[in-house]
């Protein structure tokens, strides 16, 4: 996968909804599928500003239909989930899994459901 930086949160957003379709969107239509999904009302032009560095940042591309630019992602979704999970884990835990997985224990993040679900992953990896 050959993109440069990782979204911001922001952008991570626009980014879901492009990676979540099937089509191409043009700026209004990502900007109504926020509005549904997250409650939030993003003016046309700041979509768009997310847009533009989604674009610099090599994640999406667009394509002009008429006057319209009509925007698609060019990355694979799970393979940029796993590059920002990655980078996360670098960011916060030095690259240790072992170390995030005791923040969230010692917090009390875990449920017994999530415990249940890892013992699964492990089991798996015998």
């Amino acid at each position: 996968m050959n993109t440069g930086r990782l979204a911001s949160s922001s952008e991570q957003k626009v980014l879901n909804v492009l990676l979540e379709s099937d089509t191409k969107m043009t700026v209004k239509e990502v900007c109504k599928i926020i509005k549904e999904k997250d409650g939030i009302e993003w003016n046309v032009r700041t979509v768009s500003t997310f847009l533009v560095r989604l674009e610099e940042k090599k994640l999406v591309e667009h394509e002009k239909i008429g006057i319209t630019n009509h925007y698609y992602p060019i990355v694979e979704g799970e393979a940029y989930k796993m590059k920002a999970s990655k980078n996360f884990l670098k960011s916060y835990f030095n690259g240790s899994f072992t170390n995030m997985l005791s923040a969230f224990t010692d917090s009390g993040e875990l449920t017994k459901e999530d415990v249940k679900e890892l013992r699964d992953i492990i089991d798996k990896l015998k």
